[in-house]
């Protein structure tokens, strides 16, 4: 509570988060791709982003891409 999306991924990086991270946002595509580029600067593991209204079936996607990704690297 009290920050803004920005400002918590910002906090996520410098406590050096190892969760996967999935963007949920109404904002326009310019934020969505800034935070993008934010999580990825960040060294953060990005699974996705999804705009609202949240679909089940993209935010499905996302994981079920980052699964494939993970059998691919051997994990």
């Amino acid at each position: 509570p009290n920050v803004d999306g920005v400002e918590f991924l910002r906090g996520l990086g410098e406590r050096r988060f190892r969760g996967g991270i999935i963007i949920v946002s109404g904002e326009s595509d310019r934020v969505l791709s800034s935070a993008e580029r934010l999580v990825r600067a960040s060294r953060l593991k990005l699974y996705g982003a999804v705009r609202k209204p949240v679909s089940l079936a993209r935010f499905s996607e996302c994981l079920v891409l980052q699964r494939h990704l993970w059998r691919l690297r051997g994990r």
